[in-house]
């Protein structure tokens, strides 16, 4: 038996298109599991999937939905500044974040969302199949 991996977005429409594979793959003995935000997560459950949060989506996420850009361009400019820093957080915490999961699930194939293949890299390393 594989185990088969999504990553996913938050969005359920992007949840929504993997169900047919996963589902199949799952009628087959596969393990499938997704991987996403809670939100995404919590979707996954309710199919009846194996489900990890992961935080590091979170936090691409939220940093990546930016607040109001009114005001000044001083005030513009420091709330880009800080939208940088938070993205750079939460791209610093995805290689740590890999290897663990990496090591914890034991996927043989990972199939990303292809709004997700930046994090690409940091399973590659560790030669699982995406």
């Amino acid at each position: 038996m594989a185990t088969v991996v999504f990553i996913v977005a938050n969005q359920v429409g992007h949840l929504h298109s993997t169900l047919k594979l996963a589902h199949d793959l799952r009628s087959r003995g596969e393990r499938v599991v997704y991987w996403s935000d809670e939100h995404g997560a919590a979707c996954a459950q309710r199919w009846g999937f194996e489900v990890q949060a992961v935080p590091f989506l979170q936090l691409l996420d939220s940093a990546v939905a930016r607040g109001s850009w009114r005001g000044s361009w001083r005030d513009q400019l420091r709330l880009a500044r800080e939208h940088g820093r938070q993205v750079m957080r939460a791209v610093n915490a995805v290689p740590s974040a890999a290897a663990s999961l990496l090591r914890d699930w034991r996927p043989d194939l990972i199939v990303f969302d292809p709004f997700l293949l930046c994090y690409w890299p940091a399973f590659h390393r560790d030669g699982v199949a995406a």
